[in-house]
């Protein structure tokens, strides 16, 4: 049996999770949603990617492709890629976002993400929640909303509708 995703961790949680020492915080609200329930963009993945292939060949870049391939083993089979459905969704988002003067150009990436978990109906974990208000993505910031359970986190997850 298939379970579900329910959540879609951003760029800035799996850098989060890289780290020798994570925040607290962050590895709180992560044990309490079962690991099935998470997944992961394609589009994570590249902004890490392409952040370790600025660094010069080294002990750093090795060591944190290393700990990248860490974090993504056992989240493999949720890997979402991106998709002509996402596209389209994505588009409508960057037009409702230039509307409203506040153009996500600059945050593609952000764009992206927002797309694909509107489209799945997933909620963001992030801390960047203000690149994605008025996308139509729930977003839930470990680090401000301290003390979330998966329990409760779907109801505490912001709608960034307004």
């Amino acid at each position: 049996m298939t379970v579900a995703l329910s959540w879609l961790l951003d760029t800035e949680i799996v850098s989060e999770m890289m780290r020798r020492q994570p925040d607290e915080r962050v590895i709180r609200l992560l044990n309490t949603i079962p690991q099935q329930r998470v997944g992961l963009s394609s589009v994570t993945i590249w902004e890490i990617l392409n952040g370790i292939g600025q660094l010069e060949p080294g002990r750093q870049r090795n060591d944190l492709t290393e700990r990248l391939h860490s974090v993504l083993h056992g989240l493999e089979d949720r890997v979402l890629e991106w998709t002509v459905a996402d596209a389209r969704v994505c588009a409508d988002i960057m037009e409702a976002r230039r509307r409203l003067g506040r153009p996500l150009d600059a945050h593609l990436s952000d764009a992206l993400l927002a797309a694909t978990a509107v489209r799945r109906g997933l909620t963001i974990i992030t801390r960047n929640t203000r690149d994605f208000e008025n996308t139509g993505a729930r977003t839930v910031n470990p680090w401000e909303d301290a003390g979330t359970t998966f329990e409760d986190a779907s109801g505490l997850g912001r709608n960034a509708v307004d």
